[in-house]
């Protein structure tokens, strides 16, 4: 029987999510926990169940035996919560909006949204955006959100190595008031912003304390 005793400062437990894929197991009955004040990485191959794990927690999957609870009351879908949001893999910005328009369906921090660089204009349609700007953009509009739980799935991708380094700043000063679970490719940059590391490794969450414990694992070589 597992014990576990909530600390003060959890905001999001997980427990238990078993998830099959064609047939293979994908999740193996992990758990994992973030604390207010905190972000917790999240590594593994490409399969390996890393997005997988944040729709369950969000709710875009389901894992029937999956235990999930934000500051100790369970719930089965993250969204409907309204303390849990998503940055998905894929785009989701309408192109044809304004950012002014964009602002106003989100519950925000409107100024700091609009302290992000290379915004000139809150007329300026997303459209006219690059690729990695838009990601920014993605992103951004979830740190300057009141939800308290952010799920980032591969927030780094097509950013340049300014942008990445802004954003890792932005996700310090987020963490402050809110727990965050963040996956990305980009491990170093993933490893350096993370107060702890966990590695998806055949259904499996390895907790990982150094490159050398990942070198170890297989993820990446010397």
């Amino acid at each position: 029987m597992l014990l576990y005793v909530m600390r003060d400062a959890e905001l999001l437990f997980v427990e238990s999510p078993v998830f099959y894929r064609r047939g293979n197991k994908v999740l193996n009955a992990i758990y994992l926990s973030v604390q207010e004040g905190e972000i917790v990485g999240l590594l593994g191959r490409n399969g390996s169940g890393k997005s997988t794990l944040l729709n369950i927690i969000f709710g875009s999957l389901r894992a029937p035996d999956a235990y999930l609870r934000f500051k100790g009351t369970r719930f089965k879908q993250g969204y409907r919560t309204a303390v849990i949001g998503l940055l998905p893999q894929c785009g989701y910005l309408p192109l044809d909006f304004r950012l002014k328009k964009l602002v106003s369906f989100f519950d925000m921090d409107v100024p700091r949204f609009f302290r992000i660089p290379f915004i000139r204009s809150a007329n300026t349609y997303l459209g006219e955006f690059s690729v990695g700007e838009r990601r920014l953009l993605e992103t951004m509009l979830l740190l300057c959100s009141t939800k308290p739980v952010l799920l980032l799935d591969e927030p780094f991708a097509g950013l340049s190595p300014v942008q990445v380094e802004w954003l890792r700043e932005q996700l310090l000063i987020t963490k402050r008031n809110k727990g965050i679970l963040l996956t990305d490719h980009r491990y170093q940059d993933v490893m350096e912003v993370s107060d702890r590391t966990i590695l998806l490794k055949h259904g499996n969450a390895i907790p990982i304390r150094s490159r050398d414990d990942l070198v170890f694992h297989q993820y990446c070589k010397l």
